[in-house]
């Protein structure tokens, strides 16, 4: 079995022997992941696809090959990455459904994509189309190739400022919903690892809490507790007092679990706050950007920022980065333009004094 090998960069490359081509040459499949969870995911995924598939394109159409695929590696990947593919392959692929596999054609999918792009963002379809693409691989189907994808594009962040932070506070009126906001900012936990603490997973003595599990909706829409997003997520933080009492508060009031909200909830009852107080563009995952945020400005080091986020890779600490270095930057052009207007209207002004001076020594000579 192969195996993932860490690079330079810390990211994981994996290398996977698929088969022969016509002329015999060895095929393999190469791809770079940013964790070795992932990593080691996409292996068994491919490998299972190699042993599964004859090399001859089956006679099925491109659902029953979407269908087929998904049911292949619904033990092998989490509940809510299958709830993702069961939701694509309902939505994403309707004009090309009744297809069979050997009828199908690169232009047959280039025009799906085309229309599934016009209402999708580039993520979503570039998502759709790998299912796809694994998918028709998985039954032998090998011969799609040069499909163009729509650019990806970074989404905006919206980080919100203490004062806004403070009023959300304020304002939430659960108990559990306030701490789940507290310990996305604070502690810069996930929605889903929110969701998932248990009493054992708090520490008073120690003041620490410990992410082990995270809550995510399955294809069949109910909620399961699985491991976390990566081995990276499983982590134990040290939090502060306010965030110590939220959880003394809840077990005098006899919660069964610390927050007691479902990740849905929590993020609607995020938005029925943020609508109360009058914020726009503001998402509970934002509050994990705030933590992120708090630590650049106090100088904390990546590798600890990483450990205390769960995050396997600095893609979203550089992402913050941008966007704090990006609102820097504006506040320092906006105050240099104001020093050149007011250079311009002083030297304007001195102009005119000037002016008017040697107007004035050319009459009285």
């Amino acid at each position: 079995m192969a195996k993932p090998i860490k690079t330079k960069a810390g990211t994981w490359r994996i290398q996977v022997f698929m088969g022969y081509d016509a002329d015999g040459k060895r095929v393999y499949f190469k791809e770079t992941l940013s964790t070795y969870k992932e990593a080691s995911q996409l292996i068994a995924i491919k490998e299972l696809e190699r042993k599964s598939s004859s090399g001859v394109c089956s006679n099925i159409t491109v659902e029953a090959a979407i269908k087929k695929y998904i049911d292949s590696v619904d033990a092998v990947l989490s509940p809510s990455t299958i709830a993702g593919y069961a939701q694509l392959a309902r939505n994403a692929y309707g004009p090309i459904n009744a297809i069979k596999l050997p009828s199908l054609s690169t232009a047959d999918v280039q025009r799906c994509i085309n229309i599934y792009a016009k209402t999708h963002s580039p993520k979503t379809v570039s998502n759709a189309y790998g299912l796809l693409h694994r998918a028709l691989g998985f039954s032998g189907k090998r011969d799609i190739y040069k499909i163009t994808l729509p650019q990806k594009y970074k989404p905006s962040i919206t980080i919100p400022t203490d004062e806004q932070l403070i009023t959300l506070i304020e304002l939430t009126e659960h108990p559990g919903m306030r701490q789940a906001i507290l310990l996305a900012a604070f502690a810069g936990l996930r929605r889903s690892e929110i969701a998932a603490l248990k009493w054992d997973s708090i520490d008073f003595q120690n003041s620490t809490v410990t992410i082990l599990e995270a809550i995510v909706k399955g294809k069949d829409r109910k909620l399961y507790a699985k491991g976390t997003k990566t081995d990276s997520s499983q982590r134990t933080v040290l939090v502060g007092p306010e965030i110590m009492k939220g959880f003394a508060d809840l077990k005098d009031l006899g919660m069964e679990q610390p927050i007691g909200l479902t990740p849905d909830a929590i993020t609607r009852r995020f938005e029925r706050t943020c609508k109360k107080a009058g914020f726009v563009g503001l998402t509970f995952h934002g509050l994990r950007h705030y933590q992120a945020s708090v630590m650049m400005a106090e100088g904390i080091p990546d590798k600890y920022a990483m450990e205390r986020m769960g995050h396997a890779t600095t893609n979203m600490l550089k992402n913050v980065y941008q966007h704090t270095m990006s609102d820097m930057q504006h506040k320092l052009s906006t105050k240099l333009n104001e020093n050149i207007s007011n250079r311009i209207a002083q030297a304007t002004q001195n102009n005119a004094e000037q002016y008017e001076q040697l107007s004035f020594f050319s009459e009285t000579h």
